[in-house]
């Protein structure tokens, strides 16, 4: 399995960029710092396969992989400091945008009015499993943001213990996810 494999190549850079073109698209996603960590996408035509391929209307539609994964592969760029290829995570998180953007495209319209309230009271804060480093806030979010994209004219509003109106907000899915995810007050 890749997670063996991967386990095993953890310091070969050779390995990684072995590897490169025979992950299937979800081990990918997962090890995009892995390998950023081993130079693998320094490599100009290496750094190309894993932008194409994040980012390839196909690849997304045919991988069925949950929205918030790329949020959270998103996540986990900005957290990278074993890198100082600031270039390639850049080009990375733009086809990670684009992928999460691409993995709404079979949602419908929503119509011309629609109001989209999302939770972000205390216990939207708790992870959905352990090993998760999203929060429930965080997936509510990236499902607004895309609600909020599928209407003519939507309107989020986040609630606690109140609402919180979100009068102007960004274009991109994730953007609008980051701005509509905090507070965190009682229900």
């Amino acid at each position: 399995p890749w997670e063996v494999v991967t386990a095993q190549a953890q310091s070969s850079t050779a390995a990684w960029a072995a590897m490169l073109r025979q992950m299937p698209y979800m081990a990918l996603l997962r090890n995009l710092n892995n390998l950023l960590k081993h130079g693998v996408t320094r490599d100009a035509d290496a750094l190309g396969y894993v932008v194409e391929t994040l980012h390839d209307p196909e690849r997304v539609a045919k991988s069925k992989q949950l929205p918030f994964r790329y949020f959270s592969a998103i996540k986990a760029l900005e957290r990278n400091d074993s890198t100082d290829d600031s270039e390639a995570v850049a080009k990375i998180r733009q086809a990670l945008e684009e992928a999460l953007e691409l993995s709404f495209a079979n949602m419908p319209a929503l119509g011309a009015r629609v109001l989209i309230a999302n939770d972000v009271s205390g216990s939207m804060s708790s992870k959905p499993s352990a090993k998760s480093d999203m929060t429930m806030a965080e997936i509510a979010a990236i499902f607004a943001a895309a609600a909020y994209k599928k209407a003519e004219h939507g309107t989020i509003v986040s609630f606690d213990d109140t609402a919180h109106p979100r009068e102007t907000l960004p274009t991109s899915i994730a953007a609008i996810a980051r701005a509509i995810t905090g507070h965190g007050g009682g229900t």
